[in-house]
């Protein structure tokens, strides 16, 4: 069964793991089971498999006057520690206000499509198809850039396809 997603900036694919459940995975990204089941699709009794990718929000935080790793990890009950990996950050530590912090691990990339000579591919429909049978759905930008695609675990790119309508005109020579 394949899952098609369009992610938007603020979103992510979560792998279901075993014993996972809509509630249990609501929990992690600090939502409701019935929003992630509205925005997949998923209907009474909410039944998810192991491996499905499913659509939830980037749990993220965004750094205020005062605020130190430490400050922000006590309120989300994890350790500075983890927030520093999560996001990159190496010691001393130092945090800008307004600065966008990922509160769990996430594993991103962002692709660059070119044609055979090697110009940008700006503005084209794209299908990615990742391991598990899922798949998500972008437009690239104007330097030919995908949407950046975020996932909580790492998971591979098998193959890609273009949404592209070609309008083939087949003339006839008349003389």
């Amino acid at each position: 069964m394949s899952v098609q997603l369009n992610l938007d900036v603020n979103e992510m694919v979560h792998i279901v793991q075993k014993g996972e459940t809509l509630s249990s995975i609501a929990k992690i990204y600090k939502t409701t089971y019935q929003k992630l089941a509205e925005t997949n699709e998923i209907a009474e009794p909410y039944t998810i498999l192991e491996k499905q990718g499913i659509k939830v929000p980037i749990p993220r935080y965004t750094v205020k006057k005062g605020d130190t790793l430490s400050s922000i990890a006590k309120i989300y009950g994890t350790t500075y520690q983890k927030l520093a990996e999560y996001n990159k950050i190496s010691t001393p530590y130092s945090l800008k206000i307004g600065q966008v912090l990922n509160l769990i691990q996430v594993f991103d990339a962002i692709l660059q499509f070119v044609d055979t000579e090697e110009f940008p591919m700006s503005f084209t429909d794209y299908i990615l198809h990742l391991e598990n049978d899922i798949e998500v759905v972008g437009t690239t930008d104007d330097t030919g850039l995908s949407q950046r695609i975020t996932t909580s675990m790492e998971v591979g790119i098998i193959k890609f396809d273009f949404l592209i309508e070609e309008a083939i005109i087949a003339m006839e020579d008349l003389i």
